[in-house]
């Protein structure tokens, strides 16, 4: 006899909450991969070409990728990837190195605004970049799950220390100094030979 299908889902949810799991795991983390910046004389279509490339990859690799609104400028990258509810969004740079392109790719969390993880390759053709939205997916899931693990560790000890007390260690005011020369010691003053007898 086979359960209900929602008897089925609070089962498994009953069953992750009771071995310490969190909902979070449950949600793939949300991503929206924008076109990559081109520099100099690489072809135009390139970042274009890429971003596809990645997103296709990162949602074979677990990650739930939301096309981008056509036409969006990097100045609004962060607001329209918080508009479409994404966790994270994806973009960088191809500049030509020689007879390949450095590409930098850059993972930016919506949460904080900030890069929280990047990733650069070299690469002469497009078979070279298969691979890549597979690091990124993974990239991307090790920062969403970066918290998990110390919430599910219930043998987890504090590891941050206490603050010292004010003293001449923490002193601001000694700061400045650190950056000052030491002034060199005065070589001291060396015997004369005495004449021989």
């Amino acid at each position: 006899m086979r359960l209900p299908g929602v008897l089925s889902v609070a089962l498994l949810v009953a069953s992750v909450v009771w071995f310490g799991a969190t909902p979070a795991i449950l949600t793939a983390p949300k991503v929206v991969v924008f076109p990559l910046t081109v520099n100099g004389e690489a072809q135009q279509d390139a970042g274009d070409r890429l971003a596809v490339l990645f997103a296709q990859q990162m949602s074979e690799n677990g990650v739930e990728v939301v096309p981008p609104d056509p036409g969006t400028k990097r100045i609004d990258f962060l607001k329209v990837a918080r508009k479409l509810d994404c966790d994270y969004y994806v973009t960088g740079f191809i500049t030509p190195l020689g007879a390949e392109v450095t590409v930098v790719e850059q993972i930016v969390s919506t949460t904080s605004g900030t890069v929280v993880a990047s990733n650069s390759a070299e690469l002469l053709t497009y078979a070279d970049a298969s691979g890549q939205g597979a690091l990124l997916a993974v990239l991307v899931k090790k920062h969403a799950e970066r918290a998990l693990a110390p919430l599910n560790d219930q043998n987890a000890t504090a590891v941050t220390p206490a603050p010292k007390a004010s003293g001449p260690e923490t002193s601001l005011s000694k700061l400045g100094n650190i950056f000052k020369r030491k002034p060199k010691a005065a070589p001291s003053p060396s015997p004369s030979p005495s004449p021989s007898p």
